[in-house]
């Protein structure tokens, strides 16, 4: 809380304690109607006097006020710094000495940016490193500068090291360079300038007009009074990229300095999108070189030092390698020196890939520092990971995290939370009262607290303060409690008028506001002051409005006083502390520890989140109000265990998107065997469970799994089984294969067997099959052997059908018969009996129509089975997505088009996948982008796969990201594939 505020509302309670005490003496002479009128002017006048004293108060020379203020916060700046765990551990023994130069191609041109003529950045480039970044920025004219870098670069820790060296000798009227994190910034909605007055005020407790004039306001001498550091412009919405460069160009044209960090890809992104930044000059984080990371993590200890020999032999030998290019990042460096402090580190020389390194060095940095109790913190910090994941944020901030998630069935958690809580608050109530309002009470208090109404009391710590249309929810709030007040005092019409004063009165109350100078705990402490202060506020008018209201009643003005101010002041309370009490109670909830799994969270959470910016853990750091991971990636590595754990758990619940959600995930992660259990639970009968199983084992190449399932009589397995022997040109292993199952008795692996036979040019094999089968009257093996018996060049024979065959097909019409007639069928089409096909389709039979269209499509003749198809609608939906087919393999595109433009997803997907067949991405992508962006999940994905295709991994991030937001929850995992695939890509 300002300075200004607290003079105010101590000037506020001089005046309210005067007026009590006048009407302490009125009291005294049983003067009740006075000691009413004076007692409601006490109370309002403690309820508005602070901020109207503090208003008044304020007056002064505002230069003298902001450079005061401006020294303060500089000196709590370096505190800050001082304290922070990265730095901490920057300064230990043999710390890296991270380079930086200058980047040909991005920025704007050296004459720009120094105001030299004639040479360029790669004549004469700006280098250096961390320890020297404050002097480089000193002598860059404009003061701005753009640092880009890959992941773990050491960007933050640069960012930091800038701030702290500036400080550490600032000069009078130097601005003050306050470092702050963007990822909860909006580009799209807030300049640069507002930003930064906001941040200052939440991270520093800067009453909101100072903060303003800091960010918005030159100095007298035309200096500026604070220098933005403005962390990680690749942590926002993709889709912003450009925007917020366009805004720091508008920032830094008016001569602000200020500095800017962000990932290389992304910075060259957006700044070919909005151009250059005019004035500032572009570094690189250079890579450590492979004698800079032995020589930091080299042990003088002779057995350590044999440990490390192969890990730097290694990286000596092949200097591109994985294992060099990966500890070539600082951050992976420094990742290796805590995690094998114990250990072997060679175990990092069998590892393959950048994935498989990193991993291995998070989960070992875990384990080192939490020794003791790994395991479950290495679960908190997952949960916490997650739940920032959840809200696309890098900030933990207690009051926004969505800790609800961390449930099986979250809104199931939510509602039972909320009955449960109504019905003991109720009970509660009416047992303390022994009367019924008292279970009216119990209940509108935890309604205020969790309900719609909570908005009235919205504050700092519950964002979304009240709009416009929240007037409607304090009528509402105003005329519940006033009735609840007429209940308990005896009168509901002067209750509920009552009651719409207060609500009247609240609208015009100033919201109070008290902001946190503690860091993340100190925002605790005032969301209590802030939540006691609007109770305050609120049940003082409640007293004063009811006490004038309960003149001439039977209750008296006392007992209405008393009621209002109990009704109004506790549901405030409640309504204002709500979003401490629901993180609490969540809180409190997940500490609890469930089957052998550690709980997801501690049961002292705050104090865990502040250890873990200890430097000896350094798990976390202190952004502002915020706690956050040490690094993105640790972050990004930690949230898949519980991602994975609650999506096993909500698939074992029945949870039919979750079950595919999680075989989605185990599947694209490798864990097969899991990925069939999971959809093992969704009944071992259902086709198309067991397809997707056989699907996944031939991807798997478990050839073993296949076999057990086609000799239980699975014949999708047995297909995928055979598909895999011959992708692996194992054709005599296929053919095994077959033989045994048709020993078996199993008839279509005996038919699949004579084709591949004969498809190997073992035609004797495959005749004395066809024989034997012939001769059981299997029409279809009588055909293919009098096919192969034809010599070879000669034309078949006009084909010819018997007449007893025709009378059977037409006689097996019974539901008994219809495999046989099917098969008759079939053999029609294979004779190419195109007159008796159309005949028996002509008298209604639909699988006569079906035969016939395919024996079309079979020729070669598209438009005679299109036009058959649109005529004849009897195959129903099947018939028509049929009809789709054709159009695609016919290439008709504009028939597609009007099809798909009309509404019909299928006609789009058919289109989508004609353009790809052609290799004309861009067109499928234009086709995809309007359903995707309306939630059509199908749609959704083969969007991304087309961009990741192309390249444009950008596009496809800000795609899911707004996926994301719409609670799609397939998409977070998909934004964590695309990130890597990018990555990857370099």
């Amino acid at each position: 809380m300002s300075g200004r505020l607290w003079r105010g509302l101590s000037s506020g309670l001089i005046v309210a304690g005067l007026a009590v005490a006048a009407s302490w003496a009125s009291i005294a002479d049983h003067k009740v109607g006075l000691t009413v009128v004076t007692a409601a002017i006490a109370a309002v006048a403690g309820a508005f006097a602070p901020t109207l004293v503090g208003l008044l108060w304020s007056r002064g020379d505002p230069h003298a006020d902001v450079a005061e203020l401006a020294d303060r916060l500089a000196v709590r700046m370096l505190t800050l710094t001082r304290v922070s765990s990265l730095r901490a551990r920057l300064h230990r023994p043999m710390p890296l000495r991270v380079r930086f130069r200058t980047v040909g191609g991005a920025g704007a041109t050296r004459p720009a940016v120094t105001g030299e003529p004639g040479q360029s950045w790669q004549a004469a480039p700006l280098t250096g490193h961390v320890g020297e970044i404050a002097s480089v920025l000193r002598d860059l004219p404009w003061r701005q500068l753009v640092v880009i870098g890959e992941r773990g670069a050491g960007k933050t820790v640069l960012a930091m090291m800038l701030v702290d060296q500036l400080l550490d000798n600032r000069p009078d009227g130097d601005p003050v360079p306050i470092l702050l994190s963007v990822s909860s910034w909006n580009p799209a909605t807030e300049s640069v300038a507002d930003f930064v007055a906001r941040r200052i005020a939440e991270d520093f407790g800067v009453d909101r007009e100072a903060a303003r004039q800091l960010a918005h306001d030159p100095r007298a001498s035309g200096r500026w009074w604070v220098m933005p550091v403005l962390d990680g412009l690749d942590e926002i919405d993709a889709a912003l990229y450009t925007r917020a460069l366009e805004r720091v160009e508008a920032f830094a044209a008016a001569d602000r300095p200020v500095v800017l960090t962000c990932r290389l890809r992304e910075y060259l992104w957006a700044e070919s999108q909005a151009g250059a930044l005019a004035r500032a000059a572009v570094v690189k984080m250079e890579p450590l070189e492979v004698d800079e990371v032995t020589e930091f993590l080299a042990d003088p200890s002779e057995t350590r030092e044999r440990l490390w020999a192969p890990v730097f032999a290694e990286m000596r030998e092949r200097p591109t390698g994985v294992l060099a290019t990966t500890l070539a990042s600082p951050l992976m460096a420094g990742l290796a020196k805590d995690t094998f402090r114990l250990g072997d580190p060679g175990v990092l020389v069998g590892l393959t890939t950048h994935l498989d390194i990193e991993q291995r060095l998070i989960d070992g940095y875990v384990d080192i520092v939490y020794r003791g109790q790994s395991r479950r913190a290495a679960r908190w910090l997952s949960s916490l990971s997650y739940l920032g994941y959840l809200g696309d944020t890098r900030d933990l901030c207690w009051w926004q995290l969505r800790w609800p998630e961390l449930a099986v069935q979250p809104q199931r958690l939510r509602s039972l939370l909320t009955f449960f809580t109504t019905v003991v608050a109720g009970v509660a109530g009416f047992v303390l009262a022994r009367h019924v309002w008292g279970l009216f009470a119990g209940a509108f208090l935890v309604v205020s607290a969790s309900g719609p109404l909570r908005r009235v009391f919205a504050h700092d710590f519950q964002p979304a303060p009240p709009g416009d249309r929240w007037r409607v929810g304090h009528v509402l709030y105003g005329l519940a409690g006033g009735l609840l007040t007429g209940l308990i005092s005896g009168g509901l019409v002067r209750g509920a008028l009552a009651g719409l004063a207060c609500a009247a009165l609240s609208l015009i109350a100033p919201v109070p506001g008290s902001r946190s100078t503690g860091g993340p705990r100190g925002t605790l402490a005032a969301n209590h002051l802030t939540a006691a202060m609007l109770a305050l506020r609120l049940a003082a008018i409640a007293a004063a409005v009811f006490g004038l209201a309960g003149l001439g009643s039977t209750a008296g003005p006392v007992r209405w006083a008393g009621a209002g101010l109990a009704v109004f002041g506790l549901t405030a309370l409640a309504g204002a502390e709500h979003t401490w009490l629901r993180f609490r109670v969540y809180q409190l909830l997940f500490a609890v520890r469930t089957g052998r799994a550690p709980a997801a969270l501690p049961v002292r959470l705050i104090a865990f989140l502040t250890d873990g910016t200890d430097p000896d853990r350094a798990t976390l750091r202190v952004n502002g109000t915020a706690w956050q991971f040490r690094h993105a990636n640790i972050q990004d590595h930690l949230l898949r265990t519980t991602q994975i754990d609650l999506l096993r758990r909500r698939a074992r619940s029945g949870v039919l998107e979750a079950t595919e959600n999680t075989f989605q995930l185990l599947r694209e992660q490798g864990l097969h065997d899991e990925a069939i259990m999971v959809l093992a639970r969704l009944g071992a009968g259902a086709q198309w469970t067991r397809h997707r199983v056989a699907d996944l084992l031939r991807e798997m190449g478990d050839a073993a799994e296949l076999r057990r399932r086609a000799v239980g009589g699975d014949g999708y397995a047995r297909q995928q089984l055979v598909r895999l022997l011959r992708d692996r040109g194992d054709e005599a292993e296929a053919i095994t294969v077959l033989r045994s199952l048709a020993a078996a008795g199993d008839d279509f692996a005996e038919r699949q067997l004579a084709e591949l036979l004969i498809d190997q040019g073992d035609t004797e094999a495959a005749k004395e099959i066809l024989t034997r089968r012939a001769d059981l009257g299997d029409g279809d093996a009588q055909l293919r052997l009098k096919g192969m018996s034809r010599p070879r060049g000669e034309q078949p024979a006009p084909p010819v059908v018997l007449p007893e065959w025709v009378v059977e097909v037409e006689h097996r019409s019974h539901e008994e018969d219809y495999d046989e007639r099917k098969q008759l069928l079939v053999s029609l089409r294979k004779q190419g009996n195109e007159p008796e096909l159309r005949r028996l389709s002509a008298k209604g039979d639909d699988f006569a129509l079906e035969q016939l269209v395919q024996l079309l499509q079979d020729r070669g003749d598209l438009d005679a089975a299109v036009d058959l198809l649109r005529h004849d609608k009897r195959l129903g939906i099947y018939g028509f997505r049929w009809l789709l087919e054709l159009l695609r393999a016919r290439g008709s595109v504009d028939e597609l088009r009007r099809l798909a433009a009309g509404g019909d997803t299928y006609a789009r997907d058919q289109l989508v996948g004609l353009f790809r067949d052609r290799g004309n991405l861009d067109e499928a992508v234009a086709v995809l982008r309007r359903p995707a962006d309306s939630g059509d999940s199908w749609a959704g994905r083969e969007l991304v796969r087309l961009l990741t295709e192309l390249g444009r991994f950008d596009e496809a991030i800000a795609f899911l990201q707004r996926r994301d937001a719409a609670g799609d929850f397939y998409a977070r995992y998909q934004l964590q594939v695309v990130r890597r695939r990018r990555e990857a890509a370099g």
